[in-house]
């Protein structure tokens, strides 16, 4: 996708002009791609418990299985407890270890990013929503960057998509974020921009939040917990189980990092179009399935060929942090590089760096209890760009 310098003015436009042109990008904007012939939307009953949702993608040598007995569902990675006093426990669990403020908790942000999708349907993204989005990215990327948090001017476009811009404020720092109103989650994703705090130009996403358990607790708390050291811009997640909560399907049309067509996949790309040299990480989960033993951490550029020098930089940062069970791909290990993954392709035509970092469930779940190792990943892995 070209890069559209209209966007560095759009946001300075009157409401009515910006409207105007929405409108008129629905008649412009590529349609999402087409159902193949004889494809048949994928049933979506509950996911049986105890699916072990670390599973990884089969073009990384992983054997696709179907569910079995034994957790739930999950709110942003976290397996449900069964009852309210389990959820209650879980949101204070998540708040823990951060400062108390104004506004919302990260208990409250975990909630509205992630509690809808447990019981949503998935739709297809619309015309109208990849026009929304492909305009307001890169408006709310320029108003974080200025640090105004003006948010009203912006509805009618956002309402356009199904969507709504929301204003929060948490622990005293400002966001931005794009997401489905309450009431209309469908899967299309949330997308937040940290307002005016000096960030470092990265793209923090969960991809697989409900799938690969506890991810989206370590990349909410990786991004709104208090800490010093480098900060993300943004933080993209899912809002909707990859396979719908149902049987393992590869190419599912909810997973945002298999089809191209997603609005998670239009917002990276304006993301990365509005913040030249930007980096994504993207957090995932892997079982022990074809991984060889003592392997705890696989990053990765998303690219077969020799790791860049920065990249071997990064893991030689992440390995002191983590031990020796980080490993880089594909040159320490051959399985779970990310080769196929669509925000990874993007951010390589935009010349944008991608680290692809997958993680065992045992360091998921103590990253996920623990802030003081969130935050010690996030100061290995930003450190350095690329």
């Amino acid at each position: 996708m070209a890069a559209d310098p209209t966007h560095e003015t759009r946001d300075r436009r009157r409401p009515a002009t910006r409207l105007a042109w929405a409108l008129g990008a629905c008649l412009a904007v590529a349609a999402p791609a087409a159902a193949q012939p004889g494809e048949a939307p994928p049933a979506a009953p509950e996911q049986a418990p105890g699916a072990d949702p670390g599973a990884a993608s089969p073009e990384e040598g992983q054997t696709v299985k179907p569910p079995t007995a034994g957790t739930g569902e999950a709110l942003g990675g976290i397996p449900e407890g069964g009852s309210r006093d389990a959820d209650a426990a879980e949101a204070v669990e998540a708040a823990k270890g951060d400062p108390p403020g104004d506004g919302m908790t990260v208990a409250d942000v975990r909630k509205r990013l992630f509690a809808a999708g447990r019981k949503a349907s998935f739709a297809r993204t619309t015309l109208l929503e990849r026009a929304a989005v492909d305009a307001l990215v890169p408006m709310l990327v320029d108003r974080a960057r200025r640090g105004e948090d003006r948010v009203a001017d912006l509805q009618v476009m956002a309402r356009l998509g199904r969507l709504v811009v929301e204003r929060w404020a948490v622990h005293g720092q400002v966001y931005l974020a794009l997401l489905e109103p309450e009431g209309d989650a469908r899967g299309a994703g949330a997308y937040v921009f940290r307002v005016g705090e000096r960030a470092g130009p990265f793209v923090l996403q969960a991809p697989h939040a409900y799938f690969d358990l506890y991810t989206g607790r370590i990349a909410v708390g990786m991004f709104f917990g208090a800490r010093r050291g480098p900060r993300a811009a943004a933080l993209f997640v899912n809002t909707l189980q990859r396979y719908e909560r149902g049987e393992k399907t590869w190419g599912s049309r909810a997973d945002v990092c298999r089809r191209p067509e997603h609005l998670f996949s239009l917002a990276t790309d304006r993301a990365l179009a509005a913040l030249p040299g930007a980096t994504v990480i993207q957090l995932h989960g892997f079982d022990e399935d074809g991984v060889p033993d003592g392997v705890d951490m696989i990053l990765s550029n998303g690219q077969r060929e020799t790791p860049s020098a920065a990249l071997q930089a990064m893991a030689d940062r992440v390995r002191k942090a983590f031990g020796d069970g980080v490993r880089l791909f594909p040159s320490q290990v051959a399985v779970l590089g990310g080769t196929t993954n669509v925000q990874g392709r993007i951010a390589g035509a935009r010349r944008a760096g991608f680290v692809h970092v997958e993680m065992a469930k045992a360091l998921r779940k103590s990253m996920g209890k623990d802030p003081k190792l969130r935050h010690r990943l996030a100061r290995a892995i930003m450190g350095s760009r690329r």
